[in-house]
């Protein structure tokens, strides 16, 4: 049963790489699921059509170079559709690429929020709600100062501020932004016709 390469079940958010099955040479993987930061996949130093995953920290812990798999024949490997490779070259770039698409969805979820300017027209004496829909990871604080009569953020949403306004006008409303990488600020505007 050929070594299956696939992630854990977040997809490509997932920090897991999962090898399941054996190559031809009765060899399974010792953890079966592994950190993506865990490992290193490459081609066998010894026969091209080979292909080796390093265990980067037990390498670390013992001072010599260990493996989570070792010597398995490209023709052994799947991906995560069970097809199967042409060459060792195309298993490593998989895995590879299983690894980077980790570190790019990472990279999305850490980098510093994107704070996008919000907008309504509303008539007077109309209720509104108006939500920060743009942050995924991260939190907002509503600048509660620049708030009118009329407007609160919502007590089930930090992310939606909600009210009516009698008075014609454009009112402007602050908020920032924040995860562990920064801090954005941006406004949103209801006009008041």
């Amino acid at each position: 049963m050929p070594i299956k390469i696939s992630r854990g079940v977040a997809g490509d958010s997932s920090p897991m790489i999962i090898f399941s099955g054996k190559g031809t040479n009765d060899q399974s993987a010792a953890n079966g699921t592994n950190m993506m930061s865990r490992i290193q996949p490459r081609i066998n130093l010894s026969d091209p059509d080979l292909v080796d995953v390093i265990d980067l920290v037990a390498t670390e812990s013992n001072g010599y170079e260990t493996f989570e798999l070792d010597s398995i024949h490209y023709s052994d490997w799947l991906d995560s559709d069970d097809n199967t490779f042409s060459n060792s070259g195309d298993v490593v770039g998989y895995i590879d690429g299983q690894i980077l698409s980790y570190a790019g969805a990472l990279a999305q979820r850490l980098a510093t929020p994107l704070a996008v300017p919000l907008q309504i027209t509303i008539n007077s004496g109309d209720s509104f709600e108006l939500k920060v829909s743009n942050i995924t990871y991260g939190a907002i604080f509503w600048d509660e100062s620049t708030f009118i009569s009329g407007v609160e953020v919502s007590p089930y949403d930090r992310r939606i501020i909600r009210g009516t306004i009698n008075t014609p006008g454009t009112y402007n409303f602050a908020y920032d932004a924040t995860n562990m990488n920064g801090i954005t600020s941006a406004t949103a505007t209801v006009n008041v016709l």
